[in-house]
């Protein structure tokens, strides 16, 4: 449920559907998204803006929150235009998979090129370049800089900053899961659970963490959990309508215990501190809110709080009968 992560899926599910959304919607370069145009002035078939390009994303991204680079879109001043389709995606994917492992030192880890669609026209492709643990990262290009992403661009990183990412100790590095599942196929309204788990793809353990997941509140408004206790630490608290699901692990707990690095833990329904969390749905529910963005934010000791949105839709998994 990291943003950069959940807008490169969607790229890959929705295809051509997504990036007509963008366009239509005119959606701005951000934190987490760019997008460029691949240029065939050179014989070779990654010319130097290409590379260049490509440089700045796998050390920007890297170095800062990760992102995507959408290959085949054009923009103005920051802004979504119109498609310049990719001649030959499927080589262009090949060709950046070739190349990706010594654009930067160190390399990156988990760095994914896909095509997003293809026809006879030509295609779109994304990359997706995940956030390191391994910083900083140095283009070994021409450019031989180290970037970060600020905004809507790529800057060249402060002296400072490089200093501050070499001397930077271990942390933990957490994020969340969650998924919908069917459990009862009880017509005409079945009954699913949440399940929601917590991962750290950090190199320190996390002792002390938590997380806040909105929710609708229709469909927990009867689960035991659900409090209006303002100052509560779990369970799910409702405001203006908008219901917040709350976990908060501490030190001290008697059921505390750490999530270690490269471990993924359950929260609910494992946790008796949220307990099992089901209910009740029609499919006219779910068509009236299967775009509904819930808003999430995990919390650990020594890092800062990583959040996003989800379509509540995209939580769904198959059922279990």
């Amino acid at each position: 449920m990291k943003t950069a992560y959940t807008m490169f899926e969607r790229l890959i599910s929705d295809g051509k559907k997504e990036t007509d959304r963008l366009i239509a919607t005119l959606e701005s370069e951000s934190l987490y998204m760019d997008y460029k145009g691949k240029s065939y002035k050179d014989e070779d078939d990654l010319s130097k803006d290409d590379m260049l390009n490509l440089d700045k994303a796998l050390s920007g991204y890297a170095n800062t929150e990760g992102g995507v680079l959408i290959w085949g879109i054009e923009k103005k001043d920051g802004v979504l235009g119109s498609y310049v389709l990719i001649e030959q995606p499927e080589a262009f994917v090949e060709r950046l998979n070739t190349v990706t492992p010594g654009r930067v030192s160190p390399s990156v880890d988990g760095v994914r090129h896909e095509v997003v669609f293809s026809g006879t026209d030509g295609g779109v492709v994304v990359t997706y370049v995940p956030q390191s643990e391994s910083t900083p990262h140095r283009s070994v290009g021409k450019s031989g800089q180290y970037y970060k992403r600020h905004g809507g661009n790529f800057l060249y990183m402060e002296h400072f900053e490089i200093e501050d990412m070499f001397g930077r100790r271990a942390r933990p590095k957490l994020g969340m899961d969650v998924s919908i599942r069917k459990v009862v196929d009880s017509r005409p309204d079945p009954t699913y659970a949440l399940t929601v788990n917590i991962f750290n793809d950090g190199k320190a353990i996390s002792q002390l963490y938590g997380f806040d997941l909105e929710f609708i509140d229709k469909l927990v408004a009867g689960v035991p959990v659900v409090t209006n206790r303002p100052g509560m630490r779990n369970g799910a608290h409702v405001v203006d309508g908008i219901c917040t699901l709350k976990y908060r692990n501490g030190r001290h707990d008697e059921d505390s215990r750490p999530i270690y690095p490269g471990e993924t833990i359950v929260i609910t329904p494992n946790n008796h501190k949220l307990g099992h969390i089901q209910f009740k749905m029609s499919d006219t529910q779910f068509d009236a809110w299967k775009d509904f963005e819930l808003g999430y934010k995990v919390y650990s000791e020594n890092m800062l709080p990583q959040g996003g949105t989800v379509r509540f839709g995209n939580l769904f998994l198959g059922s279990d009968e």
